[in-house]
């Protein structure tokens, strides 16, 4: 029995690829964070092996994750041919979303009208920009490579 079926659509976004970007973006500013976290404690061991496994997690987070995450999550079908569109921009705005509480915390850290918060929070508004262009691409990649295997 095949137990792929087509995601539906609600109000034009799919809700299982727009989790799915929420999930790999939250993860992918956690884990890279608890890596830099390593590299600043007193001791020298720790510190060495974190400072060598920059590159592999960073290959891990992008675009290794999201492209098989979207992968796997396309055993929900969807018709390309339609909702190509709602595809990607349902990818697009949960990685934007997933970068969403840095920026209100940094807006809760200080002042918000202050010189160096502003700074901070227009950076990581930029991170989560970039973020969603990568993810969608990785995502709509992957989900590419699905749908032209069922072909």
């Amino acid at each position: 029995m095949d137990s792929e079926h087509y995601a539906t659509p609600w109000h034009g976004l799919f809700p299982v690829y727009l989790v799915s970007a929420l999930l790999v973006t939250l993860v992918g500013a956690m884990l890279p964070n608890a890596v830099y976290a390593l590299i600043v404690l007193d001791v020298p061991a720790l510190s060495a092996s974190a400072q060598s496994s920059i590159p592999v997690v960073d290959f891990l987070v992008y675009p290794t994750a999201p492209f098989l995450l979207f992968y796997l999550a396309t055993r929900f079908r969807v018709n390309l041919g339609r909702d190509y569109l709602g595809v990607a921009v349902s990818i697009f705005i949960g990685a934007a979303v997933g970068i969403a509480p840095w920026v209100l915390l940094l807006s809760y850290l200080g002042e918000f009208g202050s010189p160096a918060t502003i700074s901070l929070v227009t950076t990581v508004v930029g991170d989560a920009l970039a973020s969603g262009f990568q993810t969608a691409f990785a995502g709509f990649a992957a989900i590419l490579l699905s749908y032209r295997r069922r072909m």
